[in-house]
């Protein structure tokens, strides 16, 4: 599934969703702007924070930001 991002200045960035299905529906796992996989952006700042410090710190990390 592809579609695009118009920002601001008319420039168009596609958008392409890598889909799995679950359930007998298909879901959302990844989207892809710019050649960049949220799901691999997410996964190496995961990877930095457990290198520095741990596992624990990174759920810390999110609980706190979750709410």
């Amino acid at each position: 599934m592809e579609s695009k991002i118009i920002g601001a200045k008319g420039e168009e960035s596609p958008v392409i969703y890598r889909l799995k299905r679950s359930d007998g529906k298909w879901k959302v796992y990844d989207a892809v702007v710019e050649n960049i996989s949220i799901v691999n952006n997410y996964r190496s700042q995961f990877d930095r924070v457990i290198s520095k410090s741990s596992y624990e710190e990174l759920k810390k990390m999110l609980r706190d930001k979750a709410g």
